[in-house]
């Protein structure tokens, strides 16, 4: 498995860089390669939740609602959400959703 992250940083001109970058790779349907120079290889799951949500963001509930990790295959975010639920303090609950009565 390979997990790339952006490089989050609060310096302007990175975020407008990046922003540019994000846009021009969305609207590029040529094929052409693009450099990733912006982007962070990391080889496994436990490097990208530190790096995404280090203590300091897991004890600041509105911080953790600007990180996210994507990922292409849900068997890779199960995963994610399960090392998550057991990094955060206290028990956790399921709560199932059905969209039919009865």
């Amino acid at each position: 498995m390979e997990i790339h992250v952006c490089i989050h940083t609060h310096n302007a001109s990175m975020k407008h860089e990046y922003t540019n970058f994000v846009d021009t790779v969305r609207e590029d349907c040529s094929g052409a390669r693009k450099s990733l120079q912006l982007i962070k290889h990391i080889n496994n799951i436990s490097d990208a939740v530190d790096f995404l949500f280090p203590s300091h963001v897991l004890d600041d509930p509105t911080t953790c609602l600007q990180h996210a990790f994507l990922s292409p295959r849900n068997v890779f975010v199960d995963e994610f959400n399960d090392i998550m639920l057991d990094a955060l303090p206290g028990d956790y609950e399921s709560y199932f959703s059905s969209n039919t009565l009865q």
